[in-house]
């Protein structure tokens, strides 16, 4: 079955959204201080530990990238609910799947109770971002056709620089080569955020299958769109059927409440990491 959009002018029924949401702001704010905190108090926390070599001070900046990141796309989902423009069912769910996403990794770094283990994690993104980085950089080089300039010679020692600092850190940190290289999948590692899902022990199942309706209707999954909108035409073709869809408010607030979870389990983690120490 294929799916049109149909851009509904009737108003999203959101339930306690908005009071979610601004508890979602409030505690934005708290991790500004929480910074302010770490940078001035130098007070005997988990991140001062943390922060004592560059993999632990990676893990901050990182931490904090994925929960900016969150929360960037978490208010421009409410910039465009409050613009008064009509909702669309397609697009909405890709200002959501960000969120979830980043805020995942900031969880998936900030969650272990052992300072080995959050800089492990933090050295397997960075390595990761590094790897990404250098596949970029080559396609513009093959682009440009510059592999014989002098700047590219120059990135390319960088580069060098930091993948064999990272190898160093990595030692350090009793990793082996295939652990750094281990890929970081998000339904493998999703269920495993216990500082999530303690209290609520049929929590990991709702949330991969958010998980995998975002990331359907994101690529076009027609069963996924389907799934999450509401149907108000079907008409049979040749091969199958077409159908005419609206976002449906049940699904579209539940997604959120998931986003919304994972996006104050990362600030949660973060202040705290930055406020206090693991006893």
């Amino acid at each position: 079955m294929s799916s049109r959009g149909f851009v509904t002018g009737e108003p999203l029924q959101l339930g306690d959204l908005p009071r979610v949401w601004q508890a979602l702001d409030q505690r934005d704010e708290e991790v500004g201080r929480a910074d302010t905190y770490a940078m001035t108090q130098m007070p005997l926390t988990d991140r001062a530990f943390d922060e004592r070599d560059k993999t632990g001070q990676r893990a901050y900046i990182h931490a904090s990238a994925f929960i900016g990141v969150a929360r960037d796309n978490q208010k421009a989902l409410e910039e465009m609910l409050q613009s008064g423009s009509h909702i669309r069912p397609h697009a909405p769910w890709n200002l959501i799947r960000p969120s979830f996403e980043a805020a995942f990794y900031g969880v998936w770094i900030l969650s272990p109770d052992t300072r080995e283990e959050r800089l492990r994690k933090a050295l397997r993104v960075a390595w990761s971002e590094q790897k990404s980085h250098t596949a970029r950089f080559d396609l513009k080089v093959k682009m440009a056709k510059a592999d014989d300039h002098e700047e590219v010679a120059k990135a390319r020692a960088r580069d060098g620089q930091i993948r064999q600092r990272y190898i160093e850190e990595a030692t350090s940190l009793g990793m082996t080569k295939d652990q750094m290289n281990q890929k970081i999948v998000v339904t493998n590692e999703l269920p495993k955020l216990t500082s999530v899902f303690d209290r609520f022990p049929d929590e990991p199942t709702f949330h991969l299958l958010r998980w995998r309706e975002l990331s359907g209707v994101m690529h076009g999954d027609m069963g996924a769109t389907l799934g999450l909108t509401d149907k108000s035409y079907r008409l049979d073709i040749p091969g199958g059927s077409t159908a005419v869809v609206s976002l449906n408010d049940d699904a579209f607030v539940t997604a959120c409440y998931a986003s919304a979870l994972m996006q104050l389990t990362a600030m949660n983690l973060y202040i705290r990491r930055s406020t206090t120490a693991h006893k």
